[in-house]
């Protein structure tokens, strides 16, 4: 019998056998250590090639991706509980289909604002002044819904998020009044537990500075005759707008 311990840091391995045995056992034959890569070479083994069952997802960034805005889907449509739902639609089903195994979209989850190379794509929940009685949506419809006022912050992510570029985007294009090169996608929800609704094409109006560094786009729902129109969504759209006008207009005018 025997065992192995650890003293001084090195593994000292001891042998016993009964004093009866006339003569002792053979010592015990030596194994070569266990070789393998080390921790740095499985991070990089993870990004470049499958180690193991479980390689690391690659992910495609969707800024440089561009949308498919010749088939977007119906303004009212319900797409999905995620984000990544509108986002599938927005690039189409067709290129979903063609990416390699283990291969997903990057964008921030947690932005309002995120984009592609042809469309900007902005998401509201109202559902967060629900479960926060204390503090109001930002953003909110106005003139029964014809409008919307959406509140963006250039410096969130430290001026690195597309809440900036999009800022820049409509004020300069506002100063050339020409609004042709990239699209706004207005997304929106009336909880968390609600699936996102795509609202349609929005056209910047205005910009309004406010003193805590944000701004206020006033964005005009292109869209809308066909929200209000006869499409199966019209009678949830009204009551939206109706729950969220009120709330609205007292933050928009005690701001402009």
């Amino acid at each position: 019998m025997g065992k192995v311990t650890n003293m001084l840091m090195q593994k000292m391995a001891r042998q016993s056998w009964p004093a009866s045995h006339a003569t002792p056992p053979d010592l015990p034959k030596l194994v070569p250590a266990k070789s393998g890569p080390t921790k740095k070479e499985r991070a990089h083994l993870r990004k470049v090639g499958p180690y193991g069952t479980d390689p690391k997802p690659k992910p495609i960034q969707l800024k440089d991706l561009q949308g498919n805005l010749d088939n977007l889907p119906l303004p009212g449509t319900l797409l999905g509980y995620t984000k990544d739902s509108c986002v599938h639609r927005v690039v189409g089903h067709e290129f979903m289909n063609t990416l390699p195994e283990g291969t997903y979209i990057g964008f921030n989850r947690r932005s309002g604002v995120i984009e592609t190379t042809n469309a900007w794509m902005i998401f509201c929940n109202f559902g967060g002044s629900k479960q926060n009685p204390g503090k109001r949506s930002s953003s909110g419809f106005l003139r029964d819904g014809k409008d919307f006022i959406f509140n963006v912050n250039p410096t969130n992510y430290h001026g690195k998020s597309s809440e900036r570029t999009l800022l820049e985007f409509v004020s300069s294009n506002h100063v050339a009044k020409n609004q042709d090169d990239k699209k706004i996608l207005f997304f929106a929800r009336d909880g968390t537990r609600e699936k996102y609704t795509y609202f349609g094409l929005c056209e910047c109006i205005k910009c309004f500075p406010q003193d805590s560094g944000s701004v206020d786009l006033l964005l005009n729902l292109m869209d809308y005759n066909h929200l209000v129109g006869d499409c199966s969504f019209s009678s949830d759209f009204k009551e939206l707008v109706q729950n969220q006008q009120a709330i609205s207009e007292v933050l928009i005018n005690a701001r402009v």
